[in-house]
Parts: structure tokens; C-alpha cells; sequence
């Protein structure tokens, strides 16, 4: 008895240090675990923040190649009509690509993977369609470039994850201008858009409510001679105008205008006869005010003062650009000169 006795308080004696060992072990293995997960997260947000980064700087440089491109596929020759011009557009969004960096890396152009693009952009659909290198520059309104780039993991390669493939793309459309700097219209005279429907057709002005064009003293609130002789003269340069604007309209026949007029057009014209100026179009009109929703290069042809009192010409398709113009406006042949991201 005196034995088990003795047994019993040794057993006793020795019980909380056998807990103290396990609870130990047990701390152990949690810190183990836990220290295992959070070197496993903060790895992952390294991994993830370095991605994130590289990810941003390729979007902005497929951002900036793809609106250097659209900005050169369009040019003007030297008689001022718009030209293609697919190579030098491509040509551009490569330098532009290749004048960035990526996490500290040159941006290297890699023909079979980076890709450039030119084509038609339909804003109604949300869709670009790529018609590849051509001579007519109204198959160019947009350009597209998609840049891909493998990026190396620091901690995701221990599970096996040593690279991941990134991909940027961007869209920039070069549309018809939806703006002119002062000094870019030439002329007080706002044509009617229902009067746009051919590229051919003649334009006559007159006052028996069948005019096809009206006079426009722009943002002044009166448009009578005084104000719309001044810009026919040069005297004052022709506003800077955006779609949207509201201007002042005058329907009605002013004789002297139409000898002013003629005055600008014998000095103006060509060879041909032909005088070609930049001009507001306007719907929503009235005897007094419209709409800008547009820009059309125009060619006068003739000029009748009294008893007539008209002008004729018609709308000029060969595409022309506004320099420093952005887009916005309808497509009645006048090119925007900057481009705009799509998305």
C-alpha cells in the first residue's frame, strides 16, 4: 500500500510538466503555421504588387502608342487633303512603345507578339474592325495596339508559378472635327445639314425659303452687315467653334454682303474658278439661331450679286483635316487632328 502510495504523488508531482512540454509543442506548431501563411501572404502581396505595376505601365504605354499612331495615319499632302498613311503609323506606335519601360525594363518591340492595327472604329457597336495597310484614309479612323509581356514571380515560383503573362490593349479613333481653333473657319456662312446629302451637289444661298446655307454673325446677338462683314473682309478672324454651339443666323439676302463676298472670292479663287473654305454646319435651325453639328470644306464656284443674289459650289469628299482638332463632330469629310481613346 505504502508503495502504490508513493507511486501516486510522484505521478502527481510530475503533471505539470508534462503539460507545460505539450502546450509548448502545440505553440510551436501554430507559430509554425501561421508564420508559414503570412510569409505565404505577404509574398503573394509582393508578387501581386509587382504585377499590378506592370500591369499599369503597359496599359499606359499601349494608351500612348496607340494615340501616336492614330495621330500620323491620317496626314495632309501638300494641298492640304488627307492621305494615308498606315507604315508611318505603325512606325510611330513602335517608337512610342519603345520609348517606355516597363519595371525598369526598356519596352523592346516584339514583331509576332506586340501587334498595330488600323481600321474602322463603329462607336454605335463598340467595334473595331482592322482593314489593314491602305490608300484611302477613309478606311483609317482608328488604330489599335496590343502589347503582351511575360513578367518573373519572386515568390509565386516556389508553387511552381514562375512567370505570368500580361496583356495591354488600346484603341484611339481619329474621327471627323468636333472643334475649330479661331481663325480656322473661313468664311460667316453656316450650311444647313439636310443640304448635305451629295458630294456633287450644287449649294445655293437665296431668300425664297428653299436656302441651303444661312449668314452667321457666330456668337454676336445681331446678324446683320456690320457684324458678318467683318470676318468675310478678315477683318476679324471667324471664332473658335465646337459642336454644340448655338450661333446667330440670318436668312434673309444682304445685297452688300454678296459684294463683299465676291470681292474675297476673285482674290481667293484658283485657276479652276474654284475658292475651297472651311465652314460651320448647322441643324436644328431657325431665321435666327442653330446648332453646330459639324464642319464641311465647301468649294465656291460662282458668286452672283444683285439681281440674283447666290452663291454655288459643293461640298468637298476629299477628306481634309482641321489642324488641332479634337473629335466630335458628324462625318461630312473634315478630319479631327487629335485622336481620343475609345475606352
Amino acid at each position: 500500500m505504502r508503495y502504490f502510495i508513493e507511486k501516486l504523488r510522484c505521478l502527481t508531482r510530475q503533471k505539470p510538466t508534462l503539460l507545460w512540454r505539450d502546450e509548448r509543442a502545440a505553440v510551436a506548431v501554430l507559430t509554425a503555421v501561421f508564420l508559414t501563411a503570412f510569409i505565404a501572404f505577404a509574398g503573394a502581396a509582393v508578387d501581386l504588387g509587382i504585377l499590378y505595376s506592370a500591369r499599369n505601365q503597359l496599359q499606359n504605354t499601349a494608351d500612348a502608342a496607340a494615340l501616336a499612331g492614330a495621330s500620323t495615319m491620317v496626314v495632309s499632302n501638300a494641298a492640304g487633303e488627307a492621305q494615308a498613311n498606315y507604315a508611318g503609323a505603325e512606325a510611330e506606335a513602335i517608337e512610342f512603345t519603345q520609348a517606355n519601360k516597363m519595371l525598369g525594363d526598356p519596352l523592346i518591340w516584339q514583331t509576332g507578339v506586340d501587334l498595330f492595327e488600323a481600321g474602322l472604329w463603329d462607336h454605335d457597336l463598340d467595334n473595331f474592325t482592322s482593314t489593314g495597310p491602305t490608300a484611302d484614309p477613309d478606311d483609317l479612323t482608328a488604330a489599335r495596339v496590343t502589347l503582351t509581356r511575360d513578367v518573373e514571380t519572386f515568390f509565386a515560383r516556389v508553387v511552381g508559378i514562375a512567370t505570368v503573362t500580361l496583356s495591354a490593349d488600346a484603341t484611339a479613333f481619329l474621327g471627323w472635327a468636333g472643334n475649330t481653333p479661331a481663325g480656322e473657319v473661313d468664311l460667316p456662312i453656316a450650311l444647313h445639314q439636310d443640304a448635305l446629302d451629295d458630294c456633287g451637289q450644287i449649294i445655293r444661298y437665296n431668300s425664297n425659303n428653299t436656302e441651303t446655307a444661312s449668314w452667321t454673325s457666330f456668337f454676336l446677338p445681331n446678324a446683320n452687315n456690320p457684324n458678318i462683314s467683318q470676318y468675310i473682309t478678315g477683318e476679324e478672324p471667324c471664332p473658335a467653334l465646337q459642336v454644340g454651339d448655338d450661333i446667330t443666323l440670318n436668312n434673309g439676302v444682304i445685297a452688300s454682303l454678296f459684294e463683299t463676298l465676291n470681292g474675297r472670292y476673285i482674290q481667293e479663287r484658283d485657276g479652276n474658278g474654284e475658292w475651297r473654305v472651311l465652314i460651320p454646319v448647322v441643324d436644328d435651325y431657325s431665321s435666327t439661331n442653330g446648332a453646330v453639328v459639324g464642319f464641311v470644306h465647301f468649294v465656291i464656284t460662282e458668286i452672283l450679286g444683285p439681281p440674283d443674289k447666290s452663291l454655288s459650289g459643293y461640298m468637298d469628299c476629299q477628306a481634309m483635316i482641321v489642324p488641332d482638332s479634337n473629335n466630335g463632330g458628324a462625318d461630312y469629310g473634315t478630319r479631327a487632328g487629335i485622336p481620343s481613346l475609345t475606352n
